[in-house]
């Protein structure tokens, strides 16, 4: 009786539909190809920080630099957060609501050493306030302080640090700020530089001799077309040094990951508000891939909605998306450069809702980042270090142009450990679901059952034209690099 082996799981990542070449996923939710690379597994489980007085979305967070924990920002307060282990609470000073400058709008927060004095920095709709760290807030630092002080546009202020001065959006132009040395001010020049009538700055990004301004041509209704692009600056010439056209109608996420520049971009396909992933090249942009995949056998879209969900981890691009009811953590890179880099989502959060969102992905301390999301009015602060996630993958869809006996499917897996238990299945014909069970009538693989064993046979008996094998993670982590198929032909009418 002929046998397929199917090996390497995971390596060609998230597929758009079910009909791949082997390799791929179809399907997987919170499994991560590279956590222990040959093999799939989950990856880490959420941990949510009790918390009692976040009351909306965190949109930026940094660390404290001369503390250890960690300050963030919403629409209107600024919080100040644990960095490992302790509850969001209230303090004296914090939370802090946020009353002029445009409290409604603040979105970013930073630190920044000025005049030989570390402060905290965050941007309001029209204004920069301060906090000095000891209890003291100035709102409207930005428009009253500095040399040059002005107030801002009312647009988003996404901000950057580039050469020890720092960068900020306002609207058709970028705002310099900058510290001076001990005993001198800092010196604001609001329209630093000026991308012409109509332009509003989205996002920015450093290389090492540009900042990287992302801008559209504002649209204020519903739009099927305009234009997008990414101007290239040295900070020090009089305009930008060049221009690179996106076609897209508009960046919403910018990021630099060892010298490649990545771009989520929004609008130039069959649903306006619909995410791509690019990668930005020399005379424009290079499409990675449509940010909508197949989950559950329904072609799904994906959106992202604030400018700081994207970072760096584990040398991979990750970001937050949502797609109408659910929160989802993609990945895209490897960290290991002779592997493919792939598309995945190795992490999953909060449970389907009639609203979600996520607010801010942050790298904030080795081994771990931070999370900020929100699932129905209920908002919060989270972090992934360590566990393992609730995670599924079903594989690729398999056919062999005649009808088929699946005789058994056996499964290869590293030894289990206490607590692991797995439901492992198969589809058949593209939409009947399998349940298999061993000689003793169990359904899942478990260490409590099975012990530590490495394999596992299932007898199975069904005729069908094509399958697919699936796994879902119950609880641990057990990673599984192997899958053999027995079957035989039969007669096929």
């Amino acid at each position: 009786m002929p046998k397929l082996t199917i090996n390497n799981l995971g390596l060609g990542g998230l597929s758009p539909n079910s009909d791949v070449l082997e390799g791929s996923f179809t399907e997987a939710v919170g499994v991560d190809p590279y956590r222990k690379p040959g093999y799939i597994m989950p990856g880490f489980a959420e941990t949510i920080i009790t918390q009692t007085v976040t009351t909306d979305l965190i949109l930026d967070a940094v660390l404290n630099p001369v503390g250890s924990d960690v300050y963030g920002i919403s629409n209107n307060k600024l919080y100040r957060l644990p960095n490992w282990g302790a509850s969001i609470t209230n303090t004296t000073a914090f939370p802090y609501s946020i009353t002029a400058g445009g409290a409604s709008a603040a979105s970013e927060v930073f630190a920044y050493n000025a005049s030989g004095t570390s402060y905290l920095y965050w941007i309001g709709q029209n204004d920069i306030g301060r906090y000095d760290y000891a209890g003291n807030y100035d709102e409207d630092w930005g428009s009253t302080a500095p040399t040059g002080a002005a107030s801002l546009q009312t647009a988003p202020h996404p901000k950057i640090e580039f050469n020890s001065i720092y960068w900020i959006g306002n609207g058709r132009y970028l705002c310099k700020l900058e510290a001076k040395a001990a005993g001198t001010q800092t010196t604001m020049n609001a329209v630093a530089l000026d991308l012409g009538f109509g332009w509003e700055i989205t996002t920015l990004f450093t290389t090492q001799n540009y900042i990287g301004v992302c801008a559209w041509v504002k649209q204020n209704a519903v739009i099927t077309k305009t234009q997008c692009a990414v101007f290239m600056w040295d900070g020090v010439s009089e305009t930008y040094n060049y221009k690179i056209p996106i076609n897209d109608n508009k960046i919403i996420s910018s990021i630099n990951n060892s010298g490649e520049i990545f771009l989520i971009t929004e609008g130039n396909a069959n649903q306006a508000s619909q995410c791509s992933l690019k990668k930005l090249i020399d005379n424009g942009s290079e499409s990675i891939s449509k940010l909508r995949v197949n989950l559950s056998g329904t072609d799904t879209s994906f959106t992202i909605t604030h400018n700081n969900a994207i970072d760096v981890f584990d040398e991979r691009l990750l970001f937050g998306l949502k797609s109408i009811t659910q929160n989802y953590l993609f990945s895209y890179g490897s960290p290991i450069k002779t592997f493919s880099d792939v598309l995945s989502i190795p992490y999953f959060g909060a449970n389907a809702s009639a609203t979600c969102d996520i607010g801010l992905v942050k790298n904030l301390n080795e081994g771990a980042f931070c999370v900020s999301h929100q699932k129905d009015g209920v908002y919060k602060w989270s972090r992934y270090s360590t566990g393992n996630s609730v995670a599924t993958w079903k594989g690729v869809y398999q056919s062999f142009g005649q009808k088929i006996r699946i005789n058994y499917i056996k499964f290869y897996f590293r030894p289990l450990v206490a607590s692991d238990s797995i439901t492992v299945g198969l589809d058949i014909d593209y939409g009947t679901s399998v349940t298999l069970a061993d000689n003793s009538g169990n359904a899942t693989i478990t260490y409590t059952n099975d012990g530590a064993i490495t394999s596992k046979k299932f007898k199975v008996g069904r005729d069908c034209h094509t399958f697919r094998p699936t796994i879902a993670w119950g609880a641990g982590g057990t990673p599984f690099n192997r899958i053999c198929i027995d079957y035989t032909f039969i007669e096929d009418n």
